[in-house]
């Protein structure tokens, strides 16, 4: 398995490939963002598209993700992620990879309480900050 960044002007053609599967995840973000906002946002070059890609050279699953940098710590931010076995330990190795080549100490990313057990049990991740939200 190996990692592609695609770039944004092959969006389009990645979306129809399989990287529609991104507003499955955008779904769980409460009606923060959709699928097709997404779109727009890596088009746009906000956020990068990755394709993980088996051995036969067909994609096994997407990625968003963002470089943060903050005063003392530059993270990979994981905005979307989609794919079966997306939080194998592989994935998550060629997601690592991709980071510290950009500099990021860290891989981050919001998620609900059931993908906050599997990452900390699969990859001892910890929990940095929970967001709550009130409504106005």
């Amino acid at each position: 398995m190996r990692l592609v960044n695609i770039p944004p002007a092959m969006v389009s053609q990645a979306w129809v490939d399989g990287a529609h599967q991104l507003g499955k995840a955008c779904e769980r973000s409460g009606g923060e963002i959709t699928g097709d906002q997404l779109k727009e946002q890596i088009e746009a070059g906000e956020w990068t598209l990755l394709a993980t890609v088996d051995d036969a050279g067909r994609p096994a699953g997407w990625a968003a993700v963002g470089v943060q940098q903050r005063p003392n710590l530059r993270a990979l931010y994981v905005q979307a992620i989609y794919a079966p076995g997306a939080t194998s330990v592989q994935a998550f190795e060629l997601l690592g990879e991709f980071g510290r080549h950009n500099g990021c100490q860290v891989i981050r990313g919001a998620c609900g309480p059931g993908v906050a057990r599997l990452w900390a049990r699969r990859f001892a991740a910890r929990a940095v900050y929970t967001t709550m939200e009130i409504a106005l």
